[in-house]
């Protein structure tokens, strides 16, 4: 796994300080990231709102998968010493967890669901998000969403699905891709780059038919009926697709192999510099949104005031505006902002107004989807 470590270390520098001679009753902060997430510019400036000598560690994984896969380790049991060392006065290194951790919104459920995670107390700044992300957040203990159950992370970083395309091939169409409808376009056929994710495909069929990406009805239904419009638009899509890819899909496009793709605006927005040729937009009538979120391993225990000033720290406007321009992503908080700071106006960094209105974060639903997938593809 890839990693880079932002360790505080750069003491001459007055970054982020680590030290091993200190205290060890100084109050300690672990935190493992997806890289990309976070500048080190703002994890410098949080050090510098610190009052004490706190020891900081910031780690970035290149991928979230990868962050998953360290949640399950380390809730796995240690399996047992060799037979020697049980007789031998041998001082065990106690497991290094982390005391946040970044995960993705849509495998918060799992994480519950597994024991991975444990709940955590809302932070000021937490009304800041849009009802449908706390919403998102609170789940009972199998890790179903509950209105009244415990809250199970803090989003701080947002990304949505934008079409993308390259303005050349698109040209001789004489019509540019703006909404989710487009994709079932005759002059498409077999020309488009999807996610390769069952469960975004049948939100964006979903949501070019009007419906919420979340209705659990519709695709109940859609899964015993394939005339259900629902059925027959997942069909159709499925004839327009070139490719199902998630890692590598903007290669593809830029290959000219497509003319087409579907992806994360963190993806597409940091390529767009690099190739003038494509173009991408959010579709008009409302994106699907993922969010990184903060998690905090089982089995932790750490400063809760630390913890509670990193949070809010994540949330603070002027924080929230340095982690949309740096990371390509964009602030949970101005999804329902209803002014925006200067450098963000205007910017595709940020879905409008009327977009983010529309747009919805994906929900947990039964397996009918997935079924549903296997059927039509």
């Amino acid at each position: 796994m890839q990693r880079r470590t932002f360790l505080a270390g750069l003491l001459a520098g007055g970054a982020l300080g680590l030290s091993g001679c200190q205290s060890s009753s100084q109050p300690t902060l672990d935190v493992r990231f997806l890289e990309r997430s976070l500048s080190p510019q703002i994890l410098k400036a949080f050090r510098r709102t610190l009052a004490s000598s706190a020891q900081l560690e910031f780690e970035a994984s290149a991928q979230l998968a990868s962050l998953f896969e360290q949640l399950q380790q380390w809730r796995s049991d240690e399996p047992a010493p060799p037979l020697w060392r049980r007789w031998l006065p041998v001082s065990e290194t106690a497991v290094q967890r982390a005391d946040w951790l970044t995960l993705s919104d849509y495998w918060l459920g799992a994480a519950v669901q597994q024991q991975l995670i444990q709940p955590i107390e809302p932070a000021a700044g937490w009304q800041q998000l849009p009802a449908q992300l706390r919403q998102l957040m609170q789940r009972n203990a199998e890790g179903q969403l509950a209105r009244s159950g415990s809250i199970w992370g803090a989003p701080y970083r947002t990304q949505g699905l934008m079409l993308v395309y390259d303005q050349r091939l698109v040209r001789q169409l004489g019509w540019q891709p703006s909404r989710w409808r487009d994709l079932w376009q005759p002059e498409l056929q077999g020309d488009i780059v999807l996610p390769n994710h069952p469960r975004l495909v049948l939100g964006i069929a979903l949501k070019s038919l009007g419906y919420s990406i979340n209705d659990a009805a519709a695709i109940a239904q859609a899964s015993q009926s394939r005339e259900h419009p629902v059925a027959e638009q997942l069909t159709a899509l499925h004839r327009q697709t070139r490719v199902y890819d998630s890692d590598t899909y903007l290669k593809v496009l830029i290959s000219e192999d497509a003319s087409l793709a579907v992806g994360w605006s963190s993806d597409v927005l940091s390529t767009l510099n690099r190739y003038p040729q494509l173009r991408a937009v959010y579709p008009q009538a409302g994106t699907i949104l993922s969010s990184d979120v903060w998690v905090k391993p089982a089995q932790v225990e750490t400063a809760a005031t630390l913890g509670q000033q990193w949070l809010e720290f994540c949330w603070q406007r002027p924080v929230a505006t340095q982690i949309t321009l740096s990371t390509r992503g964009f602030s949970p908080i101005f999804l329902t902002s209803e002014t925006l700071p200067a450098s963000l106006q205007g910017s595709l960094l940020l879905p409008s107004a009327e977009v983010r209105a529309q747009s919805e974060f994906l929900q947990p639903l039964p397996d009918l989807d997935a079924s549903l997938w296997t059927e039509l593809s």
